[in-house]
C-alpha cells in the first residue's frame, strides 16, 4: 500500500431515506446459519431465488427448512436458474411440489423440458432466437420471508461458502439483511421472473396474470425511482437508467471509490469515469480477485487494467482466497447485491443491489475493506508486464468477446 488509508466521517444528513433495518454479513457461515434460522420460524411467506444451488450438504439443510416450512402452513416459493444450477430437473420440481414446496426452473436448458420440446427449440427457426433468450440469466440472489425481511447479496446456495465444510478457503463473499417497505419492489420482480420460469404446474390463470400486469406499470414506474433502495434491471429502460446514475455517482464522488468486485470487465463509459474522477483527486480503488472461478475474466481484467492504472486508479488482488463480493462506496453511498461491474450484469442477467445508508453498514463495509486490502498486494503496470505471455495474449483476444463476460 502506497500510503495511509483514513476512514471517511460516516455521518448522514437528516431527512435521507433508509431502510427501516440494515446488516452487512460478510461469513458465510453467519449468512446461511441467520437464512436458515429465519426460514424456520417464517409465519406465512417465503420467497427465495437463487442462481446457483448445488444439492451439497448447505442445499440439503436450505431444502430441508423449506420443505419443513411449507408443512407448517407457509408458502414457500423457489425458484432457481437454469444455467446455474443445471443439475436440477423436472424430478426435482416434482419431489418438492409433494412436500409442499413450489420450485420452478428459470429458463432451463430445452431438454430439461423434455423431448417434445427439443423440435420446437432446434427446428423451425427458433434456434437463434432460443440461443438468445437463454443467455438472460436470472443472477439474482435473495430471501424473501414474511414480505416485511429480505437477504439479498452474492451468496449462493453452495458449500463454498462455508468455512465448516472448505475451511480457510471458503469464498469471501458480502450480503444484507434489509426490512422496509421497498421489499414490495423486490417480490414485484420476483413474481415478474416467476410467471416466465418452468415448472410442472400449470401456467397461472388468465386472470391473475392480467392482475399483475396492470399492478406491474405502476411498480415498474417505482423501480425506476434513482432514489430507491433497491436496484432492479428486468427492463433495457431500468439498466441503463441505473447505469448511468452509477456512472454519474462515480463522476461526482468528492473523497472516494471503493469497489470490491468479483468479476471485473466494465464498459467504455465506467472506465472512463473511474479514470476521470482519479484525476480529480478522487481516492480511487479496486479489489479484484487473485483466485477466481472463471480465469477467463482474470485476463480480461489484466488487459482493461492497464488504461485505468495509467489514469491514476488503484487496483489490488485480494490473495487469501476466492473472491466472490460485489460491493462499492462512493463518499457515503454504498451498494450490495449480486451485480458484477461487468457486461454479461450489465446487459444480460437480472440483478438485484441494495443501497445501504446506515452508519453501522457504511462502517462495516469501510472496516471490510481495509481488512481485505489489507490481504491483498498492489497491481503495477510492471506487474501485469510480468506476467505469462500466453495470459496477456488470451486477455487481449477475449476482449473481442467481452460482451459474453
Amino acid at each position: 500500500m502506497s500510503e495511509p488509508l483514513t476512514v471517511l466521517p460516516l455521518s448522514l444528513p437528516s431527512g435521507v431515506s433508509e431502510w427501516e433495518r440494515e446488516e452487512i454479513v460478510c461469513d458465510g457461515d453467519r449468512f446461511f446459519s441467520r437464512l436458515i434460522s429465519e426460514i424456520s420460524t417464517a409465519v406465512y411467506s417465503i420467497h427465495f431465488e437463487i442462481y446457483i444451488f448445488e444439492k451439497d450438504e448447505v442445499g440439503q439443510r436450505v431444502l430441508a427448512a423449506l420443505e419443513h416450512a411449507a408443512r407448517r402452513g407457509v408458502h414457500v416459493r423457489l425458484m432457481v436458474d437454469g444455467v446455474g444450477s443445471p443439475r436440477w430437473n423436472k424430478e426435482d420440481l416434482v419431489r418438492l411440489e409433494e412436500a409442499g414446496v413450489e420450485a420452478r426452473i428459470f429458463k432451463p436448458y430445452p431438454w430439461v423440458r423434455g423431448s417434445k420440446f427439443l423440435p420446437r427449440f432446434f427446428l423451425g427457426g427458433r434456434f437463434q432466437k432460443g440461443m438468445a433468450i437463454h443467455n438472460r440469466r436470472n443472477h439474482r440472489k435473495n430471501c424473501i420471508i414474511d414480505e416485511r425481511a429480505a437477504w439479498v447479496g452474492s451468496f449462493n446456495v453452495s458449500r463454498d461458502h462455508l468455512k465448516e465444510f472448505v475451511g480457510d478457503r471458503a469464498w469471501r463473499d458480502t450480503g444484507v439483511r434489509v426490512e422496509g417497505e421497498e421489499i414490495d419492489r423486490l417480490l414485484f420482480a420476483f413474481e415478474r421472473a416467476w410467471v416466465r420460469a418452468w415448472g410442472p404446474r400449470p401456467r397461472e390463470p388468465f386472470k391473475r396474470r392480467a392482475v399483475y400486469w396492470w399492478k406491474g406499470r405502476r411498480e415498474r414506474k417505482k423501480a425506476s425511482d434513482p432514489m430507491s433502495l433497491i436496484r432492479l434491471n428486468f427492463t433495457p429502460w431500468l439498466r441503463e437508467k441505473f447505469y448511468r446514475d452509477l456512472i454519474r455517482r462515480v463522476g461526482s464522488s468528492k473523497t472516494r471509490v471503493w469497489v470490491t468486485m468479483a468479476y471485473f470487465n466494465p464498459r467504455r463509459r465506467l472506465i472512463r469515469a473511474l479514470k476521470t474522477a482519479a484525476r480529480r483527486g478522487v481516492d480511487v480503488r479496486l479489489i479484484l480477485p487473485q483466485k477466481t472461478d472463471v480465469r477467463v475474466m482474470r485476463w480480461i481484467t489484466a488487459a482493461i487494467l492497464k488504461k485505468l492504472l495509467t489514469g491514476g486508479v488503484k487496483a489490488f488482488e485480494y490473495l487469501p482466497r476466492v473472491l466472490h463480493a460485489k460491493t462499492a462506496l462512493t463518499d457515503r453511498w454504498a451498494i450490495v447485491g449480486s451485480t458484477n461491474w461487468n457486461h454479461r450484469s450489465m446487459i444480460h442477467d437480472l440483478e438485484v443491489d441494495i443501497v445501504v445508508k446506515k452508519q453501522e453498514s457504511l462502517q462495516d463495509l469501510n472496516g471490510q475493506f481495509l481488512e481485505d486490502l489489507s490481504t491483498s498486494r498492489e497491481i503495477t503496470l510492471d506487474l501485469l508486464k510480468k506476467r505469462y505471455w500466453l495470459e496477456r495474449f488470451l486477455g487481449r483476444l477475449f476482449l473481442f468477446f467481452r460482451s459474453w463476460f
